[in-house]
């Protein structure tokens, strides 16, 4: 049995790790009592890209290291956790939850479908999914984070199975203020205006089911018979009438059929009532996610 799974179907910000492959569900486990605290080894680093914005940090002893990377695919609070490294295999190898927050005073959220692979270094890696800079739904629409907000963020916690970790991220206003910028900058790289954008009254909305875009019978037969599964975030650009005009692959797993499949499908079955600014009218706009495609018992 083939299934599609959308990560988010609200959420602007959606996506994942570039380089994962051969990924498996991670098992949710009783819970350590004691966080185990990581120090920064390096300063927070901003990565500028035509289609995302990545702040990356290593933290933990030389031989036991992990690289936390905070990734976005456009402006918003909701970034995507994924952490690099030997460090990462305690981890686990298999299973499916956590429990995941920025810190020290913000309820943990739970974070579903952790995923597991290897970069393109081979290292060992771990995606964790979005997580909202204030711990909230984020797949819901919420207030922007206030500066006195971000200025409590000091740290960032997962729990799971017998390991609990706590990674010191020290002050992030200067790195998250960077980021602000790489992704207006982004939406400037797209063609549109970032203020518009940001205040739009309306964002694209689906005029169908997105489980209609990509149907069960699409799974390329290739990929089936070798049981091959893949993660792929996409932005649609959608014009004033509701129809996309590009479609771009964010990031992905290692597989172009994949990658070129969900673009030709999206492009010739997805539809959007349009943007629409302040004043009601339809403007073009941009609508980004994630699809899974999976093998399921």
């Amino acid at each position: 049995m083939t299934k599609l799974m959308y990560m988010n179907k609200t959420s602007r910000t959606l996506g994942t790790y570039a380089a994962i492959f051969a990924m498996a569900a991670i098992p949710r486990p009783l819970l350590a009592s004691t966080p185990e605290m990581l120090s920064s080894r390096t300063a927070w680093i901003v990565h500028y890209a035509d289609d995302s914005c990545r702040l990356g940090r290593e933290f933990g002893a030389e031989g036991d290291k992990i690289m936390v990377i905070l990734d976005q695919f456009a402006p918003g609070d909701v970034y995507h956790i994924t952490l690099a490294g030997k460090g990462t295999e305690r981890l686990g190898k298999t299973g499916s939850d956590a429990d995941m927050g920025f810190g020290p005073e913000l309820a943990l959220q739970k974070q579903v479908g952790l995923m597991r692979g290897t970069n393109t270094a081979g290292e060992p890696v771990v995606v964790l999914g979005p997580l909202d800079l204030l711990n909230r739904d984020s797949e819901g629409a919420h207030p922007p984070a206030t500066a006195a907000e971000v200025a409590k963020i000091r740290e960032l916690r997962i729990r799971r199975k017998s390991e609990d970790l706590t990674f010191r991220l020290g002050t992030m206003t200067s790195a998250l203020a960077g980021m602000r910028t790489c992704t207006a900058d982004l939406v400037k790289l797209w063609g549109l205006d970032p203020v518009q954008q940001q205040n739009l009254a309306s964002l694209p909305a689906p005029l169908t089911s997105p489980s209609k875009w990509l149907k069960s019978s699409d799974y390329p037969k290739k990929a089936l018979r070798k049981n091959e599964q893949a993660l792929v975030s996409f932005r649609l650009m959608i014009d004033a009438s509701g129809t996309p005009t590009l479609c771009r692959i964010q990031v992905a797993t290692q597989s172009p059929e994949f990658k070129e499949l969900t673009c030709e499908l999206l492009m010739k079955r997805a539809r959007f009532e349009p943007a629409r600014d302040r004043s009601g009218t339809a403007v073009p706009s941009y609508h980004v996610n994630t699809v899974r495609w999976i093998v399921a018992d």
